[in-house]
């Protein structure tokens, strides 16, 4: 029998807008196709809010950056440039389309592993910031922007720290002080960076010592070193302590389709996560010091990338259930839902999307169901919860599955057209002058500019 231990935390807004909007919300996964990604582009925006009034309080100058990987969503990208926030851009395409949302080029950092001349073109065209992760890129960086006249290339310099010696990216500390001594013609060291595999706050506040002390060697060399990025990955927490600490106590093969069971899940619970684990890292004392006093006394300037702490419960993934088959013989059953498991891309690392889904509307049924929910591929593996979930009320064809807090790397990360079957489509949700309100994804800037404007008007 499964534990019910997995209730998903939800904004008050996702669960008024779920608690009025049942019908609506079968209407559009009806007409505009399952999965449906909802998002909320103004939580991306009270976040935003939140990261750089933190930067604030604790007087440190600083930047905050979208991850443009976590959500392909136009409207964040918007909502990014509306608040003010930067844009972290892995691709020559989710720089096009920063540039697109009306974000400044200056306000646009590219990450990932070697760019190529395009990228890099744009980024200096732009006056974007550049992380270099190897001694071969900065050559190449370095021969490409002194043969050409115009904006300096401004780059971060990415440090591999010892404990993730098993990371591709960044440089050990031997490179980056080789790197440190060249000469870079019309190239800008403006500080240095950091890739974190895990979600060790300890770990990042220590790293991010040692970036500020190779920013004080860097500026011996006469670069301007006055920055450091101390990465994405912040924790994020989609259940409640007991919950998870319920979950890991009786979690067993038993438990999920098959008998599978996964080595290695996100930690879905994180005590310490969001803005809160933010202003924690900068606030942990090591070397008699923390990075708040360093940054200041050094005149540091932070970069902060909060990837999917950014988009928590920003949004949620609808699936209609196409039918549910009962296995008597294991007593449970299969509901296979219109759509894949492509579309909570957890499956991609060889995991689980755990946070229990809710059922829409919500079931009077006397009888409860333990239940695996697989897609309609024609794949054995095509699961998009192995477990065996406990639904209050039995589920059936027609009702909608609704997963919670899937903005963050699950909606699009993994997407796919597997037998001819249409990407999903997302639609923006946002509350004016007391009503609800929703467009396509891609529709969201003009009308909602459109609908503020109504609002103003109406106002006066």
């Amino acid at each position: 029998m499964e534990c019910k231990t997995l209730t998903p935390i939800c904004t008050t807004e996702t669960e008024t807008y779920i608690d009025n909007n049942e019908k609506h919300i079968e209407t559009l996964v009806k007409a505009l196709g399952s999965p449906l990604h909802f998002i909320f582009p103004g939580q991306v925006e009270k976040l935003i809010g939140m990261f750089r009034g933190a930067l604030r309080n604790v007087g440190i100058a600083g930047q905050v950056y979208f991850a443009a990987k976590a959500n392909k969503s136009d409207a964040f990208l918007h909502m990014a440039s509306k608040s003010g926030a930067g844009v972290d851009v892995a691709s020559r395409e989710e720089f096009l389309a920063a540039l697109s949302a009306n974000v400044r080029g200056e306000d646009i950092v590219v990450t990932g592993p070697h760019k190529g001349k395009e990228l890099h073109f744009l980024a200096r065209t732009h006056g974007a910031t550049v992380s270099i992760d190897n001694l071969v890129e900065l050559s190449d960086v370095c021969a490409e922007a002194s043969g050409r006249k115009g904006k300096a290339q401004k780059i971060l310099l990415r440090y591999r720290p010892d404990t993730q010696r098993e990371s591709r990216f960044g440089m050990s500390e031997r490179e980056l002080l080789n790197a440190i001594e060249l000469k870079h013609n019309n190239v800008i060291v403006k500080g240095f960076t950091v890739h974190l595999s895990g979600y060790s706050l300890r770990e990042r506040a220590e790293v991010g010592q040692q970036l500020v002390a190779f920013c004080t060697v860097a500026a011996k060399y006469g670069h301007i070193a006055d920055t450091i990025d101390l990465g994405g990955g912040w924790p994020v927490s989609y259940v409640t302590r007991d919950d998870w600490a319920i979950f890991q106590k009786t979690n067993a093969p038993a438990h999920y389709h098959g008998g599978r069971i996964f080595p290695k899940t996100y930690p879905y619970f994180q005590a310490l996560n969001g803005v809160d684990g933010f202003i924690h890292c900068l606030s942990i004392c090591h070397n008699g010091t923390n990075l708040i006093d360093l940054c200041k006394t050094h005149s540091i300037s932070l970069m902060i990338e909060p990837g999917r702490a950014l988009v928590d419960k920003a949004g949620f993934t609808a699936f209609e259930i196409k039918s549910v088959v009962r296995r008597d013989e294991d007593n449970y059953s299969i509901i296979t839902v219109a759509g894949k498991s492509f579309s909570l891309s957890e499956q991609w690392f060889n995991s689980e999307f755990l946070p229990s889904p809710q059922v829409l509307p919500k079931l009077s049924n006397s009888v409860s169901v333990n239940a695996c929910v697989a897609g309609d591929s024609c794949l054995d593996d095509d699961m998009i919860s192995w477990r065996k979930i406990f639904f209050e009320g039995g589920p059936s064809a027609g009702n909608c599955l609704i997963y919670h807090n899937t903005a963050g790397y699950q909606m699009d990360a993994n997407e796919s057209a597997f037998h001819r079957s249409a990407i999903p489509k997302k639609v923006a949700i946002w509350k004016s002058n007391e009503q609800w309100n929703w467009c396509l994804d891609e529709e969201f800037h003009r009308l909602a500019h459109e609908y503020r404007n109504r609002d103003m008007e109406d106002d006066c």
